[in-house]
């Protein structure tokens, strides 16, 4: 587990490092907030890249100081297929810290909407929900904390 998950993270980092890819690789910076009482603020950054296989990934950072921790695309399921909007889709990503798989993300989201954020940590088993902050820079730079 832990050499696929190194060959992952490096990879992330040559095709973000890489000015000749970073034309075919898109981005996506959502900011939210905890559920009270927590109010824990957390900045999701997701990339793709279909000029290279549809690669997938991205990381999750905590607080406005904290270091970002590496996320992994796992699956998505489509949930339902209202008729004339798009589909509510789950997408599940696995959050990869220290070299293990230390948790993971539940994401639900219907066209450019993003609904519903729940992670659960993978020791304790203890959820967390999180709703969608505008407090977000135009520019992708981050969320504005």
């Amino acid at each position: 587990m832990k050499s696929i998950i190194a060959i992952l993270c490096t990879y992330f980092s040559l095709l973000i490092s890489s000015g000749a890819n970073a034309t075919s690789i898109e981005s996506d910076l959502r900011c939210f907030v905890g559920e009270p009482p927590q109010k824990t603020k957390l900045e999701m950054m997701r990339y793709s890249d279909d000029a290279h296989g549809g690669w997938t990934g991205g990381y999750i950072k905590y607080g406005k100081n904290k270091p970002p921790i590496t996320i992994v695309y796992v699956s998505s399921k489509t949930l339902d297929q209202p008729e004339g909007r798009p589909a509510y889709f789950e997408s599940t990503w696995i959050e990869v810290a220290t070299s293990d798989v230390t948790g993971k993300y539940i994401v639900g989201s219907q066209g450019s909407n993003v609904y519903s954020l729940e992670y659960t940590n993978r020791k304790s088993g203890k959820k967390y929900s999180f709703d969608e902050s505008a407090e977000r820079n135009s520019t992708d730079d981050g969320c504005k904390w």
